[in-house]
């Protein structure tokens, strides 16, 4: 029995480590991951073979190889609700739900947010609950529910801290687009000079760039083409400055 246990500590440790190893190298999160997968199984242990595979699909996520990544998700998925390990379930839901975007099934992205935000609730994760109402709200746009997505990302926006430049930055951004597909101009320019300031006190170039795109479309819409035009000017201006900084710029709204 002491030896089981110490086998299983190990295991846990292992897994623990090898999710931060996942977000800082995927590559070698994965490969890790996968040998100590191997492990878990060959001692029959369930909860290190969940928590390997939950690994597994957020190193893969992370490295573009989304089938597999859903596949790990959902294997994950199925231990962890049959355990009832609540913790575990939320974070590969939060996996999940990305996954699902990046395969473009929306109406099942929906129901796995709506079932990682019930459990970030339960479980008081105040982390979870913002990004979970962000990326919920960024499914109801994409499904063209506009007035629940912006329900969600103004609960989003009114649990958030005003220092945290970033969040709101992202979401601001992705309430601007809510208005924006909804024709409402006016609304959506105010939400993109909002996350365009924000961006630029957390140096986000390409969110900022993103918000200026946005700001230059809706002048367009508006019939203000002169001013539109002039708009993307400044966008031009800010990328040849960075490109002669050798930066790589990352377009990032939803990122959560």
């Amino acid at each position: 029995m002491i030896k089981g246990r110490t086998i299983h500590d190990e295991i846990d440790s292992q897994n623990a480590e090898n999710l931060v190893l996942c977000k800082n190298n995927p590559k070698d999160g994965f490969h890790k991951s996968n040998e100590l997968l191997k492990n878990a199984e060959l001692n029959d242990y369930i909860k290190g073979i969940g928590e390997a595979y939950r690994n597994l699909a957020f190193s893969s996520q992370l490295l573009g190889l989304i089938p597999e990544a859903h596949e790990y998700a959902r294997k994950s998925a199925q231990i962890f609700e049959t355990n009832n390990d609540k913790k575990n379930l939320a974070h590969v839901y939060h996996t999940l739900g990305f996954i699902l975007d990046h395969l473009d099934k929306q109406t099942e992205r929906l129901e796995v947010n709506e079932k990682c935000l019930l459990l970030s609730r339960e479980l008081d994760e105040g982390d979870w609950i913002l990004r979970t109402l962000n990326n919920t709200g960024d499914c109801h746009t994409k499904l063209g529910n506009y007035n629940e997505a912006i329900t969600f990302f103004k609960e989003c926006l009114s649990l958030l801290d005003e220092n945290d430049s970033f969040m709101n930055s992202v979401v601001t951004c992705n309430l601007g687009e809510v208005y924006y597909c909804n024709r409402q101009y006016e609304q959506a320019i105010i939400q993109f000079e909002n996350s365009k300031g924000n961006a630029q006190l957390n140096q986000s170039i390409g969110i900022e760039i993103t918000n200026v795109l946005f700001i230059s479309r809706c002048l367009h819409k508006q019939d203000q083409n002169l001013k539109a035009i002039e708009t993307m000017y400044t966008i031009l201006i800010k990328l040849k400055k960075f490109t002669k900084q050798q930066k790589t710029l990352v377009f990032t709204k939803t990122a959560a």
